[in-house]
């Protein structure tokens, strides 16, 4: 697995620094500024085309002539004339028809014009219907003459040439109407005549060259790469340079040396991470995930790298795996983002502190506010880390100051949507549970609880007992006191199977042991592993409580059947490993923390009346047979660890196990008794 890191940061390390130039297109941003490395010429397209645009959005449309619109305008207009004379002069006009003379004189015309307007031609008199006649015909006559296109044909219609024409407002009114109907074009726009007038104008514009110096800029870091820009780094032969093995090989240690040194962590601090592939693959996932990310945001410029949530990784690492390992990881790949950034120690140092800081803030967070204030702390650490950068370089630029809290404060913000956002999804990805998964799982309103609650109410209280001493103890040592008091509350749910198996569910009923004999008895207490798991899975509970249900009896010996078979076969006929619950052992802090609880609260309960000193003895005692029976042999608890769980212990069971004052009897009658 480290191998493969290593591999996959290699390629990060290299592929950015490989295709830097080779890889600029059109529309992308450059990395870095760039220097003609000569003296050259190339053509300059861009101003090239703008004098060429020019020069074709001079030339005009052009345009060929139609032969006959206008004779046949004419002949229409004459017949319109014609037909209208006629009809005044008839009786339809004169008698109860005349409401349909325009629509027949409209028909007649060929439905040049509308009813309407044949109406008002009709409304006439005989002598302006003559002088509007006169107008129109003579004004189309004359239209025949110019060279009419559709724009200027429009504009005659808006202005016709009735000169010398006397006409009243109503006849002029007409004779407009009926000229600006019959007049039509002569002349149409012709697109291919036009395209190569065009073609022709843009042709004669030579192609215009663009000067480049040695040592003049071809393009800053941070502009976009246009179609000039990318013809002079091709002329100028800074996109044919190659990179040595050399480069290869340098990205490969380095990435060889950050694996090793994160899995080399793992080693030598004992990391259960080192058994759960799930995990390992978590670890390697998101430390390549928050390596490429922050390698493509630091090739930005101005304040956005600082844009980036760096804190995020770090407080899922925390909140997922193991805080210390957060800070490794965190340190680990700063360094390498700061060094693909170009040896930036400001890139290193932002990262590093604010992911470290939101590591530290985020650790032990039981509510979503808790996120924003890890965010908010991450984001002012960077600040300051950025803010001492500036001053030790007396930079007065303000504008870029106020650039980057605004950056900074956004990466802050970022980190905390990021980290609440994709904790859930990724702890159901890889198997991990999360504090908040456990908030909800301990709520007693959990469908096994509240089994436990109504089926096997002894068991249940023994589970919250469990809980209770259980979370003080792993407060004390510094471990994870959530989830051991979450794994106190299901790790017997197998005893809802036959809860009268079990001694703190018999109150009401014969001790079912007292008939069988002891190895049948063994098997129905181991019985509640077997079951417990079976309910885990059915119920979809973490693997971490399907481990609790595993180890919190370890290997350890069921010693009150072992020794009645022994009292009743004597010690060479009974076989000790079957009466021994299958483990494994705690491998963990909190489950070792677990299996003593368990053992130590049915000892004290086994005592009623035990005094303070008593109590403490008994915990001792059963933490002492726990460890000279291998029980604590795989889990990394010290002996300073175990005096302060025993001590824990001691505190929560003597407050429990107190006395109680005796009360006088009542001097009143209970009711029923009145």
């Amino acid at each position: 697995m480290g191998l493969v890191l290593a591999l996959a940061l290699t390629l990060v390390l290299f592929l950015p620094d490989a295709l830097t130039v080779q890889t600029m297109q059109i529309g992308t941003i450059a990395t870095h500024t760039i220097l003609s490395p000569k003296e050259f010429s190339i053509p300059d397209p861009q101003i090239t085309s703008r004098h060429r645009d020019f020069a074709t959005r001079a030339v005009p449309p052009q345009y060929r002539a139609i032969p006959g619109p206008e004779a046949q305008s004419l002949s229409h207009a004459t017949a319109l004339f014609g037909a209208a004379q006629v009809l005044l002069g008839s009786r339809t006009v004169r008698g109860r028809g005349g409401a349909m003379a325009p629509v027949i004189l409209a028909r007649r015309a060929g439905g040049v014009i509308s009813p309407t307007m044949a109406s008002d031609l009709l409304r006439l008199s005989r002598a302006d219907l003559i002088r509007v006649k006169s107008a129109v015909l003579n004004a189309l006559a004359a239209s025949t003459k110019l060279p009419l296109d559709p724009t200027q044909a429009h504009a005659l219609r808006l202005a016709p040439p009735f000169r010398g024409a006397t006409l009243s407002s109503q006849a002029r009114s007409v004779a407009s109407a009926l000229f600006a109907t019959f007049l039509q074009p002569n002349r149409v726009a012709d697109p291919a005549l036009t395209a190569k007038a065009r073609l022709n104008a843009a042709a004669r514009v030579q192609p215009l060259q663009a000067h480049y110096s040695a040592g003049q800029v071809i393009v800053r870091g941070g502009d976009v790469i246009s179609r000039r820009t990318l013809t002079a780094l091709r002329a100028s032969g800074v996109m044919d340079r190659s990179f040595s093995g050399q480069t290869l090989l340098g990205d490969l240690l380095l990435s060889l040396l950050a694996a090793g040194l994160l899995h080399g962590y793992l080693i030598t601090a004992r990391s259960p991470i080192l058994l759960r592939p799930r995990r390992l693959l978590l670890l390697d996932t998101l430390f390549l995930a928050a390596c490429i990310a922050a390698a493509v945001m630091t090739q930005q410029h101005g304040s956005l790298p600082y844009t980036f949530p760096a804190a995020a990784i770090s407080m899922l690492l925390t909140l997922l795996l193991d805080f210390p390992l957060a800070l490794v990881a965190t340190a680990l790949w700063a360094f390498l983002v700061g060094w693909e950034a170009g040896g930036s120690p400001l890139i290193s140092s932002y990262f590093l502190v604010s992911g470290m800081t939101g590591a530290m803030l985020i650790r032990g967070t039981r509510r979503s506010t808790g996120f924003f204030a890890a965010g908010c702390g991450a984001a002012v650490a960077g600040l300051v880390c950025v803010a001492a950068a500036r001053l030790l370089a007396h930079g007065n630029d303000w504008l870029g100051m106020g650039s980057d809290v605004a950056a900074i404060a956004l990466s802050g913000l970022l980190a905390a949507t990021l980290t609440l956002g994709s904790l859930a999804a990724l702890g159901r990805l890889f198997g991990v549970t999360t504090a908040l998964h456990m908030l909800e799982l301990s709520h007693p309103n959990h469908p096994l609880l509240r089994r436990l609650m109504q089926e096997a109410p002894g068991t249940y209280h023994h589970s919250l007992m469990i809980g209770t001493l259980a979370e003080r103890a792993a407060e004390q040592i510094g471990a994870d006191a959530l989830l051991v008091r979450v794994i106190a509350y299901f790790h017997d749910i197998g005893k809802l199977v036959h809860p009268t198996n079990f001694a703190e569910n018999q109150a009401a009923v014969t001790n079912i042991h007292d008939r069988i004999e002891p190895e049948e008895s063994v098997a129905l207490i181991l019985e509640h592993i077997y079951e417990g798991v079976r309910l885990a899975r059915a119920y979809h509970l973490p693997e971490v409580l399907e481990d609790g249900i595993w180890q919190h009896h370890g290997t350890n010996l069921v010693s009150f059947f072992y020794q009645q078979a022994v009292d009743s076969r004597g010690e060479a006929g009974v076989c000790i490993e079957d009466f021994r619950y299958p483990g494994p052992r705690p491998q963990t802090r909190e489950m070792a923390i677990l299996m003593l609880a368990d053992g130590v609260e049915a000892a004290v309960r086994a005592s009623p009346g035990a005094d303070p000193e008593q109590i403490r003895g008994i915990i001792h005692r059963l933490t002492q047979e726990r460890m000279q029976d291998g029980q604590l042999d795989e889990c990394p608890l010290t002996l300073r660890d175990l005096a302060s769980i025993e001590k824990s212990f001691a505190l929560v069971l003597q407050g429990i196990s107190h006395g109680r004052v005796r009360y006088p009897r009542s001097p009143f009658p209970a009711a029923g008794n009145q």
